[in-house]
């Protein structure tokens, strides 16, 4: 894995779009390679509906279809609280993934020629969690000629590439020199990848006799324990689903209990959404003080559940 970047040796322009569609959130950086020069690449930082215009290089991995099948919402705009009447009422699917023309053109002084001189010659760059191989990388092929990316042919099959979420960090860390002490000391660089989903663990070291270049030093890891899953506990917890061993009164003594907490109270409807302030908000700060979760008005009260003002106190 070379960690220059030379000039493109192609004889003509194209454009390259890279997506990174997460389980939660998803990316896209894009990067057009005119013959003869260095490639630059930029990442796409408004896509429609966003609160922040150029506030952020992420929207969140989410899809409404209609009844009969046709996207009526997608990233951002799903998100949008004037639309959750519309959702209920009309029955939309809710897939938990722009118009990237759009941001191109705007985004470069010539942006409609420019647009116009790569259209017909476009690759795409996808990735995927570390030890994703043949049988994955074939669906997410198929579901780029569903898409109506590329063609379902070998032409169209060869403008899609794959690469490893490890692959991408490296390659991120480098140009931002986040590895250069480490490789000068002749060690290695150890990636954690914690995603919404995944989380890929990947160790890279220069490869000998080869300067600039990389290689894996140990075999990639990806284990399905991200974000979602840390929701989905706390979702358990909070419903009583769950066992958990506790220290009572003295770290010797330890008892095995069922936590039935918010399970048969009135407050067992409000789990979903605890759930979902606690994945916005307190997941986000948590450390080892108390978590404290809204869901309600200020006349939920329960000292014995810590509930107090609409809002559960969590102990941390």
């Amino acid at each position: 894995m070379p960690s220059g970047r030379g000039p493109y040796g192609g004889t003509t322009r194209k454009l390259v779009l890279a997506f990174d569609v997460g389980t939660t959130f998803s990316g896209i950086s894009y990067s057009i390679l005119d013959p003869g020069q260095v490639p630059e690449i930029r990442g796409v930082t408004r896509f429609p509906a966003q609160e922040k215009v150029g506030g952020s290089s992420k929207i969140p991995t989410i899809i409404y279809y209609d009844k009969s099948g046709k996207v009526r919402a997608v990233g951002a705009e799903a998100t949008r609280d004037e639309l959750q009447d519309l959702i209920e009422e009309e029955g939309w699917v809710k897939a938990e993934w722009h118009a990237l023309t759009t941001y191109i053109t705007d985004s470069h002084v010539t942006g409609s020629k420019l647009w116009a001189s790569v259209e017909s010659n476009i690759e795409y760059v996808l990735t995927h969690p570390n030890g994703w191989e043949g049988a994955q990388q074939q669906q997410m092929r198929r579901a780029a000629v569903k898409a109506g990316l590329v063609p379902d042919n070998d032409e169209g099959h060869a403008r899609i590439r794959f690469v490893t979420e490890g692959e991408a960090s490296l390659h991120f860390c480098i140009r931002n020199g986040l590895t250069t002490e480490a490789l000068k000391k002749g060690g290695g660089v150890l990636i954690v990848d914690a995603g919404g989903g995944t989380i890929d663990l990947s160790a890279y070291g220069e490869a000998p006799n080869k300067k600039g270049a990389f290689e894996e030093i140990a075999t990639p890891q990806c284990h399905l324990q991200g974000s979602v899953y840390v929701t989905a506990r706390a979702k358990a917890f909070l419903h009583g689903e769950e066992r958990r061993t506790y220290e009572i009164n003295y770290p010797i003594t330890l008892i095995s209990v069922h936590i039935d907490f918010l399970k048969d109270t009135k407050f067992a409807d409000d789990v979903e959404a605890m759930t979902t302030y606690f994945d916005k908000s307190a997941k986000l700060t948590f450390n080892s003080n108390p978590l404290f979760i809204k869901f309600g008005s200020a006349r939920d009260r329960d000292p014995k559940l810590r509930i107090r003002g609409g809002q559960l106190t969590l102990l941390g």
